[in-house]
């Protein structure tokens, strides 16, 4: 990937940024919060599966910040997530963008 000459090589010049929103207890420094709730990993999967993104291009901030002090996602559970994409991969969620995911409204 050919990123501008006039800044630094970032994966930030060319990837697709999606954010879920910190519990009341994650704004701070401390290296964890409470967790993301069910329906914040049900809409990332839906999300993601309206995509064609290969499941080895998606990553976290924190695998590919060069300087080291990024640490997001905090108590990000990997293990809940990849339940919830096979579960949309699977058909028993939403998987077209016709229907309507009712964690996003």
């Amino acid at each position: 990937m050919r990123t501008n000459p006039n800044f630094p090589p970032s994966v930030n010049n060319f990837a697709y940024h999606v954010s879920l929103e910190t519990p009341g207890d994650g704004f701070n420094n401390r290296r964890s919060h409470s967790g993301y709730t069910q329906a914040q990993y049900d809409s990332l999967a839906w999300l993601l599966a309206q995509t064609t993104i290969p499941d080895s291009r998606i990553t976290t901030h924190q695998a590919v910040d060069r300087s080291g002090t990024r640490m997001d996602p905090r108590s990000f559970d990997i293990q809940r997530f990849s339940h919830c994409c096979v579960v949309i991969q699977a058909g028993r969620g939403w998987v077209d963008s016709n229907t309507v995911n009712p964690f996003l409204g």
